[in-house]
């Protein structure tokens, strides 16, 4: 008989502290304030996937869309005020928001607009910025620090709380001809000779106005949130070219996406030594994934998070959008349609529940070994609550079986089963684990064990 191989969680070896699982409402899904039915979206996101971070889009103060700007940030942090907390989430923390801006307002650009790029068109110059100041020394960093301010003053007085985190611009190492800002590290010039504004300064100003202006109140910021992880030919990651040590004081952790990483290609090598380097860069700094839209199958997108989290250390993943109303795999965990009210559940929504039903903030991962070098596992800790929890992943085509040693002191676990496909397992419940402690993996598929 063959024998199954074992697959051990070591408690004590503990490694990054997690901060959970999030993901994107804005742009296309701003259509979600516009459906009857988003009750039970919220519920579907914070209550039963039961994320851990809601990202909002910031776009105060853009010329005409004030009204619609307070709108969505009133409907959308409050629902996850109303439904992100309580008995819904069992022993989860409550949601956090996440407050991103992809330009400030047109009066702040240097093109007068909050498109990225010189003429708001894909044709446009990469060289939008921030507004130099009248005399051209500088740009107009303390206009931008009190837009911010401003910002998030709004964002509590509409939703009557001020977000829990903030960063100041997504993927600002893009030219994009859609809302964008970019910065370099420092105030100069790009290859092609265009002046950009730093992000170190930009950075200063804001952090300091929020902070001396509210107090313990005060969101925590992240950043530089990039659009890329890529290692440079200097061996240097995108992260680490804008976080100097000053900047580094000044973040309460570090964001970043996957895009252009090698995160979505076959070969994993790319990816994976980019999610190392910036690893060994920053060994003791909170890192965020904070948005990817590739992973368009169950299996990609918890390969994905699986990777992110063990091989990168990452505290936290976002998903690029938490719901939509496009019935497309790849596009938003939760689907919803305005014309028949239907509400669906989308296969990544399962993919990222097996991380995110249980292991959130307060929690950490721990090591954990399998002796089958085909199955992905991780493993997680929260010792106030006295939870564990092995989420194991079969990439193969063929049906696996492994022997998981229950960690001393839990003596009593549930096992939940999905598989990949239309017609596959969604988060099946499989009672406990059996005396010879052995788990059936189906091809394809994700199990999630909570010991308690």
């Amino acid at each position: 008989m063959k024998q199954i191989p074992n697959a051990r969680l070591n408690l004590s070896a503990l490694r990054q502290p997690m901060l959970g699982f999030g993901g994107s409402q804005t742009f296309n899904g701003d259509l979600l304030h516009d459906f009857p039915g988003r009750d039970k979206v919220y519920e579907a996101l914070f209550q039963d996937l039961k994320l851990d971070f809601y990202r909002l889009r910031n776009f105060h103060d853009y010329a005409g869309q004030q009204t619609r700007f307070d709108t969505l940030i009133q409907d959308f942090a409050r629902g996850a005020l109303k439904y992100g907390r309580g008995k819904g989430r069992g022993a989860k923390a409550p949601v956090r928001t996440m407050f991103t801006a992809w330009s400030p307002p047109a009066r702040l650009k240097s093109n007068n607009l909050v498109s990225g790029r010189s003429d708001g068109t894909d044709k446009g110059l990469e060289n939008a910025t921030l507004k130099p100041t009248a005399d051209g020394a500088s740009y107009v960093y303390d206009d931008y620090a009190h837009w911010w301010l401003e910002s998030v003053q709004q964002f509590k007085k509409l939703s009557g709380a001020y977000p829990d985190y903030i960063s100041l611009q997504n993927e600002l190492d893009l030219s994009v001809p859609y809302e964008g800002c970019r910065f370099l590290p420092t105030e100069g010039k790009t290859r092609e000779g265009y002046a950009l504004a730093g992000y170190d300064k930009a950075l200063a100003a804001v952090s300091d106005l929020i902070r001396k202006t509210l107090g313990k109140n005060a969101p925590k910021i992240v950043g530089p949130e990039p659009f890329t992880i890529q290692v440079d030919g200097s061996g240097k990651g995108r992260v680490q070219s804008y976080v100097t040590p000053d900047v580094l004081a000044r973040l309460d952790a570090l964001a970043f996406h996957i895009y252009g990483s090698g995160a979505e290609k076959a070969d994993q090598t790319q990816f994976h030594n980019a999610l190392k380097a910036q690893r060994v860069a920053f060994p003791k700094t909170p890192l965020l994934q904070t948005e990817f839209l590739e992973g368009d199958t169950f299996l990609k997108l918890a390969t994905q998070i699986h990777d992110t989290l063990v091989i990168g250390e990452a505290s936290a993943y976002f998903i690029w959008m938490a719901s939509r109303s496009f019935h497309t795999p790849s596009w938003g965990m939760v689907y919803f349609d305005p014309n028949t009210g239907v509400i669906e559940r989308r296969e990544r929504f399962y993919a990222m529940k097996h991380y995110s039903a249980f292991v959130g903030e307060g929690w950490s991962r721990v090591e954990a070994e399998c002796a089958d070098p085909e199955i992905r596992l991780s493993a997680f800790v929260q010792p106030q609550q006295k939870q564990a929890v092995a989420v194991l992943l079969n990439p193969t085509d063929k049906e696996k079986k492994v022997a998981l040693t229950p960690p001393l002191g839990y003596n009593s676990a549930e096992i939940f089963r999905s598989s990949q496909g239309e017609d596959g397992e969604r988060w099946r419940p499989l009672g406990k684990l059996p005396p010879d402690n052995t788990l059936t993996l189906l091809k394809r598929s994700l199990v999630t064990v909570r010991f308690f």
